[in-house]
C-alpha cells in the first residue's frame, strides 16, 4: 500500500496553523507519513496468534488467583492499595507533592461517595475533557468560528443533536413536568 499522509490539509487554506491544526494541537509533525505494508500487516498478525497460544491458557490459571484477592478483608486489602498508589504516585516525578495530590484526590472522591456524588461522571469529564477541547477548538479552527460545522452533514447534524439533548434532558423534563401539572391543575 502506498504512503498515506496522517493529516491532511484544510481546503484552500494558507494558514499553516489553521491547515495544521490538528498536527499542532497533539505536538506532532504535520509531514508524517504512515506506511502500511503487507509485511509488517503479517508480523502483527503473528505477534498477535503467538500471543493467544502462549499466553492464553496461562490467563485461565491465573483467574483462580485473581478472584482470591476478593476474599481478602477490606480492612487488609485497603492499606495495600493506598502504599501501591502512593507507590506510583511518588515514582513518577520522586516528588512528595504527587503523593500528597493522590491522598487529596483520594479524600474527596471518598467525601464525594460518602455524600452521594456519582463518581462517574467526574471521572469521565476529568478524562474525556482535554480531548473534547481539543476537538472543539480544531472544529472551530476549521470552521473560522462557525458552530455549524457540527451541523454540516446528516450524521455529524444528529450525533449533535441527540448529545445536546441528553445534555439538556434533566431540566427539559423537570420544565415539562411542571408545565404538565400546571395545565392538569388549571383544567376542570
Amino acid at each position: 500500500m502506498s504512503c498515506t499522509r496522517l493529516f491532511s490539509s484544510a481546503e484552500g487554506s494558507e494558514d499553516p496553523r489553521k491547515r495544521n491544526s490538528a498536527a499542532f494541537s497533539h505536538s506532532l509533525d504535520p509531514d508524517l507519513t504512515v506506511r502500511v505494508t503487507p509485511e509488517r500487516s503479517w508480523r502483527n498478525t503473528v505477534a498477535a496468534v503467538h500471543w493467544l497460544r502462549t499466553l492464553g491458557p496461562v490467563d485461565v490459571h491465573i483467574l483462580g488467583w485473581v478472584a482470591a484477592v476478593l476474599r481478602i478483608p477490606f480492612s487488609i486489602i485497603a492499606p495495600v492499595i493506598v502504599v501501591v498508589c502512593a507507590i506510583g504516585a511518588y515514582t513518577i516525578n520522586s516528588s512528595m507533592f504527587d503523593v500528597g495530590l493522590m491522598l487529596f484526590f483520594g479524600v474527596l472522591g471518598y467525601a464525594f461517595k460518602k455524600l452521594g456524588y456519582p463518581i462517574a461522571p467526574l471521572v469521565l469529564a476529568s478524562i474525556l475533557g482535554d480531548k473534547a477541547e481539543d476537538a472543539f477548538r480544531q472544529s472551530m479552527l476549521f470552521s473560522d468560528g462557525h458552530l455549524t460545522i457540527f451541523w454540516s452533514n446528516p450524521l455529524v447534524g444528529s450525533l449533535t443533536t441527540a448529545a445536546l439533548l441528553l445534555a439538556l434532558w434533566p431540566l427539559l423534563s423537570r420544565t415539562c413536568g411542571a408545565l404538565f401539572e400546571g395545565l392538569i391543575r388549571k383544567s376542570p
